[in-house]
């Protein structure tokens, strides 16, 4: 265990595979622990230590498939790997630390990931209090086109195709200009060699079928849950994501007007709403 300092190591995970773990210990009881999307990693996400180290350990950590850590890139055998990685590192941290409680923020897909762990009730076999929970533009739902195709697909097909092998580029997913209203999110998202512009389609397509699972139950969170999410955003699904923690318990919504999908690298007109959203959670 060390204090008073950031540093960088792998953990084992339930099944073996290594994940990259970052971590700022200032001695502090309280921790947070970031989950990032789809395809990115937790070197995107630096910002969040300026923002709440004063109030919190924190602890970030690569995604199996993505960044450093172990697995195949881009792929999972099942969406259910992710929650039990969270919940490994939390037991980590739990045994390796001093730990009073913990919070956690997930951006897009990371979002989604806290949604599967709350509803598995897996935070109960850490036996440490999860204190809240940080939703930034959670991928409950697709949007755009490709959205609107993957949600009516007839079960029997998205079954096979979610085990099939194949993969695309994220160019033919995403416009990059549509993460942020500045254009130099697109230039460094593009330049990012550990960002992953290919990935397997299964990985998509369990993640839109975790979502339908996610946004057809409570979601049960044992903590206060806050959400960030534009109103412009073109890779999730705005008003679903509304109208599902609107039904919730004890979820507050901060709905940003003309807002994109990585408010963190937004303008300031948006940024500024998100930022203060987070502190007025989390602090």
């Amino acid at each position: 265990m060390k204090k008073n300092c950031k540093y960088t190591q792998n953990i084992e995970s339930y099944d073996g595979t290594q994940l990259s773990v970052e971590i700022l210990d200032q001695g502090h009881l309280d921790w947070l622990i970031l989950t990032h999307g789809i395809g990115e990693h937790s070197g995107r996400h630096q910002y969040i230590y300026d923002l709440l180290k004063e109030h919190y350990n924190i602890c970030l950590y690569d995604l199996r498939g993505h960044g450093h850590s172990g697995g195949e890139r881009g792929s999972v055998k099942k969406f259910s790997q992710f929650r039990r990685d969270l919940q490994s590192l939390l037991i980590y941290l739990r045994n390796s630390h001093e730990v009073n409680s913990f919070s956690l923020f997930g951006h897009s897909m990371g979002g989604l990931i806290l949604c599967d762990f709350m509803q598995s009730k897996l935070y109960t076999k850490v036996n440490i209090p999860i204190k809240s929970v940080f939703l930034s533009s959670p991928a409950i739902g697709v949007a755009g086109s490709l959205g609107r195709f993957l949600n009516f697909l007839p079960f029997k097909i998205h079954q096979a195709l979610s085990g099939a092998p194949v993969s695309f580029s994220m160019q033919g997913l995403n416009d990059y200009s549509y993460l942020s209203h500045d254009s130099k999110t697109a230039e460094l998202y593009e330049k990012d060699n550990l960002v992953l512009k290919e990935f397997s389609s299964s990985l998509l397509l369990k993640l839109v079928k975790t979502a339908k699972k996610i946004s057809s139950r409570n979601l049960n969170s044992p903590c206060p849950v806050y959400c960030s999410v534009g109103s412009s955003d073109q890779i999730v699904d705005y008003d679903k994501i509304c109208s599902y923690l609107e039904s919730q318990d004890d979820t507050y919504i901060n709905r940003i007007e003309g807002g994109f999908h990585e408010l963190h690298n937004e303008t300031s007109e948006y940024r500024d709403l998100h930022i203060n959203f987070i502190k007025m959670s989390l602090i």
